[in-house]
């Protein structure tokens, strides 16, 4: 057996020997064929990645998978939170429901509904007020005293209570924060193209939603699960910018006193840059995404790799 073995290690490295240019040749295919798969890479944000394998998110996966309508709809929701000195007052509530007016009126940000403090107040001084239109209307042409007098109203009201900060003064009708909250509502199949691709369906429509809110009056604050999937896909690219440029200057300066000939500090990098798009080239055709673990691999790779090139030159 051990004879079998050694005449196979012979053969191969014969024609390895033997034929240097179809070796070469072989290597550039596959780095070709790899590079392909670079434009394929995607990032996963997130903490999902985290929770795999574990029995208690398996069995969630598979109840969601099982009783969950297959072509029906998905919500998600994008929270404004509202700060100032009084966000109770007449002119912070019309500011909150202007904002949220402004994200209704983009058909494509796919608005099914809203809610807010301001709602519940114009509701109350007018119970047919049920449009944001209506709502703003309402308290545009209510005194201050009324708005006061509304407020105080729903001061044991959990619809509104829950939508304030715990700073909330009935007397004095004031509170230093607010919470508004806009619902969105996403077709399945855009949810499960989004999700396997590592992105969430969210993220374009919260960054729209943002931009429209930083347009407008008032500390309007844009919040919700596609803002975080883009900041930890922004965390991911930044963290990458810092670590692979320092730990590629490092290696070169290594190898640059190590070799002190060109070729060599050529062939070095060349195998290293190979080594880089045949592993993130093969991330991409097997549609493996891109996470926060996988922030130390690029620095790792190298650091293993100009080992191996170091023995081979």
């Amino acid at each position: 057996m051990a004879y079998d073995y050694q005449h196979v290690v012979d053969w191969v490295d014969d024609h390895i020997v033997e034929r240097p240019g179809q070796v070469m040749l072989a290597f550039f295919v596959l780095t070709a064929v790899f590079g392909v798969g670079l434009g394929n890479v995607s990032t996963e944000a997130g903490t999902s990645q985290f929770a795999e394998d574990i029995p208690a998110q398996d069995a969630l996966d598979q109840v969601n998978q099982e009783f969950l309508p297959v072509f029906g709809q998905d919500t998600g929701s994008t929270q404004l939170i509202q700060r100032g000195q009084n966000v109770l007052s007449r002119r912070s509530m019309l500011q909150m429901l202007r904002a949220q007016e402004s994200v209704e009126e983009k058909p494509t940000l796919r608005v099914s509904g809203t809610s807010s403090a301001a709602a519940v107040v114009a509701q109350t001084l007018n119970p047919n007020a049920t449009t944001l239109d209506e709502q703003v209307t309402t308290l545009e042409r209510a005194t201050d005293a009324e708005v006061t007098a509304a407020v105080r109203e729903n001061a044991d009201n959990p619809a509104f209570t829950g939508s304030v900060s715990e700073d909330f003064n009935a007397r004095s009708a004031s509170a230093s924060a607010t919470i508004g909250v806009v619902q969105h509502s996403l077709p399945t199949e855009v949810s499960s193209s989004a999700g396997q691709s590592g992105d969430s369906p969210l993220t374009p429509i919260q960054q729209r939603v943002q931009r429209i809110v930083d347009n407008r009056p008032g500390d309007i604050t844009v919040f919700g699960s596609g803002i975080i999937a883009d900041e930890f896909g922004a965390v991911i690219t930044d963290s990458l910018l810092i670590v692979t440029p320092a730990a590629v200057i490092l290696i070169v300066l290594f190898l640059v006193v190590a070799y002190r000939d060109l070729l060599d500090l050529l062939l070095g990098t060349f195998a290293l840059a190979m080594a880089v798009v045949w592993t993130f080239g093969f991330l991409g055709l097997a549609g493996i995404p891109f996470n926060q673990i996988m922030i130390a691999v690029p620095p790792l790779l190298l650091a293993v790799g100009i080992d191996f090139g170091i023995h081979a030159i």
